[in-house]
This record gives structure tokens, C-alpha cells and sequence, in this order.
């Protein structure tokens, strides 16, 4: 259904639905049982979907481009309700929905704002957060007090919402672009990928990196994610291949390999678990989205 690399792959938390976002500058909206697509968004933006995300009740699909654009799609009525084009200078790499579903972090060239969506205004800029550099990833933690971003200056950030001052600055976990942060469901653990092959699990309550997973992939790893149940950790990399973690014993428990099409291009650019635990959706450079059945794998 793309023309391009999937960008972005996001369930929604009742498990109803599917939302991609490709390079080729649309939105798909899918019926995840059916697996038929709903609506394809193609003028909602100029230029590559970089981040799609559901917000916390469903109802609403956040999209983010290097148009400078976010939009929020009602998922009901499948229509476009808001258009966010005069607030990023930049392009948007990532977005995100607070656990309350009140605010969407933005990540773009050294800025992450923080958008009041009732106020439909930036309610809090995190201005030079990653000085001179692009965030490619936010992420709140599932009880909304911390916001973490990853940036190509190779560090992660850790912000409390509260006070609305970092509080942590990994500087020495990464030796290349951070591309992808995630929380685990169940608030313990903060995962990281960077282009220096390699993945970190941070506790999140010690603010300390507990593991590094180095061997994992031979190339870039673009993204990461948590399964539902916070048992499972799963990459994504340029390689081609996708990673599964028991995150207790930290041992890798599957690997898949050559997730792409033969003789298109390789490498997974976004993975997401649904709501079930069942299915693994992944995006990759190949301009499809590949569903994994994970009851035949875990």
C-alpha cells in the first residue's frame, strides 16, 4: 500500500487498528482484524511521515512530517481536525501522546515542544535540549513523568515533567546517533538504539544503563520497542533483521532474519507490538509493512 520506506508503524491500545506512515508522504489507517486499509491519507502532508501515534482513548492519530507539519486525525470519522503548521521551523522526527492524552511532545532540530492540545498551542518549548541536532525520538513514560528524547548528537535525555528540567544526561551510552527511545509498559526500563549497532536498557528508577547489547545486529539499529506485558524487547535494524529479548534473563530468544523483500531494499525502520501480545507489525525499507505472528515465535 506505500511507495516507499514505512516510516512509522503504531497499534492502537484497543488493538482495532493500524497506522502507518511511509517516505511516500501518506497516512494508512487500518482495520488490524480485516487488515484492510480504511483510508489512505495522501494530501495531508508534502513530505515524508516520519511518526505516527494513537492517542491514549483511540480517537485520535497524531502524524508528524518533514513538512513541518503535525496533524490529528479523528479516527472515527477518519478526517483530518487539526493542522499544527506554524509551530516547528524543522522537520518533525517524532511524535508522542502524554499517558493522559492532554499533550503531544514533538521532536525536531534541537527542540522538543510540548503541544496543549485542548489549547491548541506549544504549552513548553525545550529549547536547545540537544544543541545544533536533530531529536529523532521522544517518548513519555507510561505514568507521564518523564519525557525521553534521543538525538544524533548521541545522547538521551531524560525530562520530568514536573519541574520540566532534565534530570539525566546519558552522554556516555551511545557512540553514534541515538535513533529510537521507548519505555517499557510497566514504567521499569527505558530502551535506546543507535547507529552504533547497538541497543541500551536503562532502569529507570536508578537512572542507570543496566545493559548493553552489542552483538545483537551488524548494522544500524533503527528502532525499538517493548512488548505489552514488559517481558520482551524487540529491534529493528538496518540489517534486515529483528531481535526479540527476554528482558530477565537479557538473552536474545529469536532472531529473524532477511525481513524484507528479495532484491528490494533492506533494513526495518519501525516496529510495534499490538495490544494482545500476538502480533509484531514492522515497517522496512522495501515499502511494506510485514505482521509477525509471535505465538509461533515466544
Amino acid at each position: 500500500q506505500h511507495y516507499n520506506t514505512v516510516w512509522s508503524v503504531a497499534f492502537s491500545s484497543d488493538g482495532r487498528y493500524l497506522a502507518t506512515g511511509s517516505r511516500d508522504r501518506t497516512v494508512n489507517l487500518i482495520d488490524f482484524e480485516s487488515k484492510k486499509v480504511l483510508k489512505c491519507f495522501r494530501k495531508i502532508h508534502s513530505g515524508y511521515v516520519s511518526s505516527v501515534a494513537f492517542s491514549p482513548d483511540n480517537k485520535t492519530l497524531a502524524t508528524g512530517s518533514d513538512d513541518k507539519k503535525v496533524n490529528l486525525i479523528d479516527v472515527e470519522k477518519q478526517t483530518v481536525i487539526k493542522c499544527f503548521d506554524n509551530i516547528h521551523s524543522d522537520s518533525v522526527e517524532s511524535v508522542a501522546f502524554s499517558p493522559d492524552g492532554k499533550y503531544i511532545a514533538t521532536g525536531t532540530r534541537e527542540k522538543v515542544n510540548l503541544i496543549d492540545i485542548q489549547k491548541q498551542s506549544v504549552t513548553k518549548c525545550f529549547d536547545n535540549i540537544h544543541p545544533y541536532d536533530w531529536v529523532y525520538s521522544v517518548a513519555f513514560s507510561p505514568d507521564g513523568k518523564y519525557l525521553a528524547t534521543g538525538s544524533n548528537d548521541k545522547t538521551v535525555k531524560l525530562i520530568d515533567m514536573k519541574t520540566q528540567q532534565v534530570v539525566k544526561h546519558f552522554n556516555d551510552i551511545h557512540s553514534d546517533y541515538v535513533l529510537s527511545v521507548a519505555f517499557s509498559l510497566n514504567g521499569k526500563y527505558l530502551a535506546t538504539a543507535s547507529r552504533d549497532n547497538t541497543c541500551s536498557l536503562i532502569d529507570v528508577e536508578k537512572q542507570t544503563r543496566i545493559e548493553c547489547f552489542n552483538s545483537l545486529h551488524t548494522d544500524y539499529v533503527r528502532t525499538v520497542c517493548f512488548s505489552r506485558n514488559s517481558r520482551y524487547l524487540v529491534t529493528g535494524s538496518w540489517d534486515s533483521s529483528i531481535c526479540i529479548v527476554d528482558i530477565e534473563s537479557r538473552k536474545l530468544i529469536k532472531r529473524l532474519e532477511n525481513v524484507h523483500t528479495e532484491g528490494q531494499n533492506k533494513g526495518v525502520r519501525s516496529v510495534a507490538f499490538s495490544v494482545d501480545g500476538k502480533y509484531l507489525a514492522a515497517g522496512c525499507y522495501d515499502k511494506t509493512v510485514k505482521i509477525i505472528n509471535t505465538e509461533e515465535l515466544l
